[in-house]
């Protein structure tokens, strides 16, 4: 059962184009994005729901990034977080708004966060705290290392997803890299696919670790079964849907 919390005004839109999630409405700014008073409706649910995203179309208001930040430290279950969401993170380490400590980031599985970069959206994190990480100003420039993203989890105590060829994924202890996957995924779209894709295996895998090394293989495979039969250039994100059952059933004929 999924649930779309989302602006008032565009309720009903989201009611029509996919019947199937139930929908929460939300206060709204005077330019359709979520409001700070948005917490007074979520708050009271939260403990309801077994894994929470937040991020694609959300917004770079000032309080829809507070929520975010909200979101961060008081979710009671896991949560994703991608697009809007990781500049509001970005802005809140760099104003010192999220704690950041040294400790390792086994966190509590229920209180998990996980983070799912590209490459530009990891840039604006290091450079948030480079000074933390003694760091160069340039730093967000450079590729970055396994080390490097394994520290900045560790100091978020997050999993970071850092997209790419290969896809790394590590919760500041250990590191694991992806085999599926191709350049057609690099579209508008498909990096919101992996969050829904995050949610949903957070939501039914006990197993933490395998819970996001199994969403992002899934995502990955899904890409490559669209290129065998439509071609990586021809591919976009709405293509994945269809991709993403039959990357589920190989996966249930494998095991």
């Amino acid at each position: 059962m999924v649930t779309v919390a989302t602006p008032t005004s565009v309720l009903t839109q989201i009611a029509m184009a996919h019947p199937a999630a139930m929908t929460l409405p939300l206060p709204e700014t005077s330019r359709g994005q979520v409001s700070w008073a948005a917490r007074s409706i979520l708050e009271p649910r939260l403990a309801a729901f077994d894994a929470v995203a937040v991020g694609p179309g959300l917004g770079r208001s000032a309080g829809a990034a507070a929520l975010v930040v909200w979101l961060f430290l008081n979710c009671p279950c896991p949560l994703v977080l991608d697009a809007d969401a990781l500049y509001a993170v970005a802005q809140a380490m760099s104003q010192r708004r999220i704690q950041l400590s040294p400790k390792a980031a086994n966190v509590a599985a229920k209180f998990v966060r996980v983070l799912t970069p590209h490459q530009g959206e990891y840039g604006r994190l290091q450079s948030s705290i480079a000074g933390i990480l003694g760091d160069p100003a340039d730093v967000a420039a450079a590729i970055p290392s396994d080390e490097r993203v394994m520290a900045i989890a560790k100091l978020l105590g997050s999993w970071i997803v850092l997209k790419g060829p290969n896809t790394r994924m590590t919760d500041g202890t250990e590191l694991w890299r992806n085999p599926t996957g191709n350049p057609g995924l690099a579209t508008g779209g498909s990096g919101d696919c992996l969050t829904g894709v995050m949610v949903a295996c957070l939501a039914n895998q006990s197993e933490l670790p395998i819970a996001v090394r199994r969403a992002v293989y899934v995502h990955g495979l899904a890409g490559d079964l669209a290129a065998a039969e439509l071609g990586q250039q021809a591919m976009n994100a709405e293509d994945l849907g269809p991709y993403l059952a039959k990357a589920w059933k190989t996966l249930e004929t494998d095991s």
